[in-house]
């Protein structure tokens, strides 16, 4: 499951939860699922990352992708910033 896990983008390891409830248990408790967040191009990013950073599975996130991501607020970062504890919050912003 590891090669499976490290290799896949993340939505598309979404999408093989989605397909394949036999392997969601091990999936879900893979840790390096949840060391990336990939908003890239998604709308309502900044909602989003506020939500799920707030999950405690996204602890230890280690990258987050805001490219082209649409509707993020100054607010909404600087709550991620606090919340997270980043030194240096970098993002691609439109």
């Amino acid at each position: 499951m590891k090669i499976v896990s490290t290799r896949l983008q993340q939505r598309d390891l979404i999408t093989l939860l989605l397909v394949n409830p036999s392997i969601h248990h091990t999936l879900l408790s893979h840790p390096s699922l949840w060391l990336v967040l990939d908003f890239h191009e998604m709308s309502n990013a900044g909602d989003r990352l506020v939500s799920a950073l707030s999950l405690p599975r996204y602890r230890n996130v280690k990258h987050i992708n805001l490219e082209f991501a649409q509707d993020i607020e100054d607010k909404q970062l600087e709550n991620v910033k606090s919340k997270v504890g980043f030194r240096k919050l970098g993002s691609h912003r439109n």
